[in-house]
């Protein structure tokens, strides 16, 4: 559903690594929101919320407050699209092509 190309590419191989490593843990989900805590170094905190043209994403991490598009959201874009999260307002490439930073 999400294209790697969109996030720096040790954080695509970083967050492909926590998703396959079960690292995330979906804590809230709906057709347009979800919450999850991905182990890292500590636990973060991520976000994601679906407009309708845009993915709003948020991290707690050091590195999504300094640069964005952390390997913790990418770890919880794929859990979110395996578990069937985010479908109904999202496609591989309106996702990828307008992420933008969000703050809860």
């Amino acid at each position: 559903m999400f294209s790697p190309e969109s996030f720096p590419r040790w954080s695509g191989c970083g967050g492909s690594a926590y998703f396959r490593g079960r690292a995330v843990k979906i804590d809230l989900a709906s057709a347009r929101e979800v919450h999850a805590s991905v182990r890292g170094t500590e636990v973060y905190a991520v976000m994601l919320r679906a407009g309708r043209t845009t993915l709003g994403v948020y991290c707690t991490c050091p590195y999504f407050d300094s640069s964005g598009r952390c390997k913790h959201v990418w770890a919880t874009l794929l859990a979110a699209e395996e578990r069937g999260n985010l479908a109904a307002s999202c496609t591989r490439t309106s996702a990828a092509e307008s992420t933008e930073r969000s703050r809860a």
